[in-house]
C-alpha cells in the first residue's frame, strides 16, 4: 500500500516549486506574459504550472524558465525543499 503521507509531501513540493518560480520570476522584473513566449507556451500554461492548485511544472520547463530568468534551477528546487521544511 502507498504512503499517503509520503504522495502529500510530494505534491506539496511540486506546489512549492511553482511558488518559488513564480516569486523569482517577478524577482527579476518579468512576468508570466513576458516569458510565456519565451519559453514557448502560452501565459496560461505557464500560469497553471505556477499556481499551487494547479498541475506540477515539468521539469524541463523549469530548466527553460529558470534560463530565461537567469536563475538555477537547483536553487529553485532547493528553496521549495526548504519551504516545505518549514511547512511541515
Amino acid at each position: 500500500m502507498k504512503n499517503p503521507n509520503l504522495k502529500a509531501y510530494g505534491e506539496t513540493f511540486a506546489k512549492n516549486i511553482g511558488l518559488v518560480l513564480r516569486g523569482k520570476i517577478v524577482q527579476r522584473g518579468n512576468d508570466i506574459k513576458t516569458i510565456a513566449p519565451l519559453a514557448g507556451h502560452a501565459p496560461s500554461v505557464i500560469s497553471n504550472w505556477l499556481n499551487p492548485k494547479r498541475s506540477p511544472i515539468p521539469l524541463s520547463a523549469l530548466a527553460h524558465i529558470c534560463e530565461i530568468i537567469g536563475e538555477k534551477p537547483q536553487d529553485v528546487v532547493a528553496e521549495a525543499y526548504k519551504m516545505g521544511e518549514r511547512q511541515s
